[in-house]
């Protein structure tokens, strides 16, 4: 079980964890079979990634590359987030998606 970003999540998909959003308010259940409507939903309430039940992550290949290579690319990227509060789980987030672009373009562009 890895997150996986909601764009390429499908209806039919069995969440693994609970769904929240932002402020911690319950959207869906752990077990919950999810349909288009609660995609558009999750979208409407700013979720950026879901976990499902027996799936790799997006794609089997972002959990290798987060293992081989995400930390040397997360270096690069705090240049991006040197005045933001990385506590925030915003930020956080919007910073895992930076470093992950910059291992996936194979710079750091800092």
């Amino acid at each position: 079980m890895a997150p996986m970003r909601l764009e390429n999540a499908q209806p039919g998909m069995e969440l693994a964890a609970d769904v929240t959003d932002r402020n911690g308010q319950l959207l869906a259940r752990a077990g919950k079979e999810i349909s288009e409507k609660e995609l558009r939903l999750f979208k409407m309430w700013g979720v950026i990634e879901i976990e499902i039940a027996g799936g790799e992550g997006d794609d089997g290949a972002g959990a290798t590359m987060d293992a081989e290579v995400l930390p040397e690319h997360e270096e690069a990227a705090k240049e991006f987030f040197r005045h933001t509060d990385l506590e925030h789980e915003l930020m956080v987030q919007l910073f895992r998606e930076c470093a992950r672009r910059l291992a996936r373009e194979g710079g750091s562009r800092a």
